[in-house]
């Protein structure tokens, strides 16, 4: 018993001793990426690699920014060699990819006994090399700044935890993946990051990828604090909906954002003065792009946050909770709101729309109920003028038409003259 316990260790040593000769890659690698100082930004993925069983014969780099649904493959030329260096450039900002995006990425190589090596999957966040970054961050949370000391890089962490834990109480959701806000000093500088746009555009997310790049300058505390509200609502709330099959309409999304700013602006004043002018804008117009008009995008914030101000003060925090939940669960916008409270989005902006001066005398919600009328007015006729003009008109022609008949009647019934 002793001789076979004896052997059975010494097999087991055998086995052990040969483990590392038996995983060891006939190829290795090392990797890198870094974004190019030059605009426009460019990220260039590089790796050096080795093969033990001959050259190098093929090379395919993978790679795609975090948050999104599709991962790009771009094969890498090459010489054939046991030993190569690597390297591959990706457009980012003519890709749409923003500063502060974190890119997943790995390279697969072949050499020419068949041999396949995937490097580890590797991150980088892709911040503009412009500029010193400073980054202070947890799980949830990263926010990346180079304009201001640390003191005022930890005000606004500590400004955007608080929002983070509001919006996450206030949605009934937790975070699950991290969001990151890029503080640019100056609009020159943020601009300088992204193609051409509108001068009067102060910040941009991308939901998607939760990230989102404003411009705050440091010691500007009241403008930073509403900021990282209104912009990690929309991070909070993209994620609060992950899966749904429907997006938020724009009304939704933006008026929600305004409505979880700290300082709430002064909507309801303009919404009114333009509701008194009969300048408002219609509900079809909230829907989707609010336009490049700044005065008609600054309209259309505004209402929009009384929209949403609107609903959650009627369907309650509970309610509005249920909506995200209706919508993760594949129902539409519409569907989810009249499970929830009732009403479809349309009914909600004429209900609200009564609450203001110079409302609709019949709005679409109110289907069904007659509009006011004047009880000393004379009864008007059924038939529009337009027709009735139609129709005086066709008898008089009839009327014509038949005298002209009459006329040739008699004519040819009358005697012919001239004959004995």
């Amino acid at each position: 018993m002793g001789r076979f316990k004896l052997l059975f260790i010494a097999l087991l040593a055998l086995l052990a001793s040969a483990a590392p000769l038996h995983a060891q890659e006939p190829i290795t690698a090392t990797t890198d990426a870094m974004v190019q100082p030059e605009t426009p930004r460019r990220l260039l993925f590089t790796a050096e690699a080795s093969s033990s069983a001959g050259d190098l014969t093929a090379a395919r780099l993978f790679f795609r920014p975090t948050g999104s649904t599709t991962r790009i493959s771009e094969p890498v030329q090459f010489d054939p060699a046991p030993t190569v260096e690597l390297s591959h450039e990706w457009q980012m900002q003519q890709n749409g990819t923003p500063p502060g995006a974190q890119i997943e990425y790995s390279w697969r190589l072949t050499d020419e006994a068949g041999n396949t090596f995937e490097t580890p999957l590797q991150t980088i966040v892709a911040l503009d090399p412009r500029f010193e970054w400073e980054t202070i961050e947890d799980e949830e949370l990263a926010i990346h700044w180079y304009d201001g000391n640390e003191a005022w890089g930890q005000e606004m962490f500590d400004t955007g935890r608080r929002a983070m834990d509001q919006l996450e109480e206030e949605l009934g959701t937790d975070i699950t993946r991290q969001v990151r806000l890029v503080a640019y000093r100056s609009g020159d500088d943020f601009r300088g990051a992204f193609p051409p746009q509108q001068d009067w555009i102060g910040g941009q997310a991308f939901p998607d990828l939760g990230v989102t790049v404003q411009i705050i300058g440091a010691g500007d505390d009241e403008w930073m604090e509403t900021v990282l509200f209104h912009e990690l609502s929309h991070l909070v709330f993209h994620q609060a909906l992950e899966g749904a099959l429907a997006s938020p309409p724009s009304w939704l999304d933006e008026g929600l954002a305004m409505y979880n700013e700290p300082e709430s602006r002064d909507s309801e004043a303009r919404v009114r003065a333009a509701a008194e002018a009969g300048q408002l804008l219609p509900f079809s117009q909230l829907q989707g792009n609010f336009g490049a008009e700044g005065a008609t995008v600054g309209l259309a914030y505004a209402q929009s946050q009384m929209m949403v101000a609107y609903l959650i003060e009627d369907c309650g925090e509970e309610g509005f909770q249920q909506i995200i939940e209706n919508m993760v669960d594949d129902m539409s916008v519409d569907g989810a709101m009249e499970s929830a409270c009732g009403y479809d989005a349309q009914t909600l902006y004429d209900d609200w729309r009564q609450t203001l001066p110079n409302p609709p005398s019949n709005s679409p919600s109110e289907a069904g109920t007659a509009p006011d009328t004047d009880v000393n007015a004379p009864a008007q006729s059924g038939l529009s003028p337009l027709l009735v003009t139609f129709l005086v008109g066709g008898l008089c022609f009839v009327g014509l038409l038949g005298l002209a008949i009459v006329f040739i009647v008699i004519r040819l019934m009358r005697p012919q003259g001239g004959q004995a």
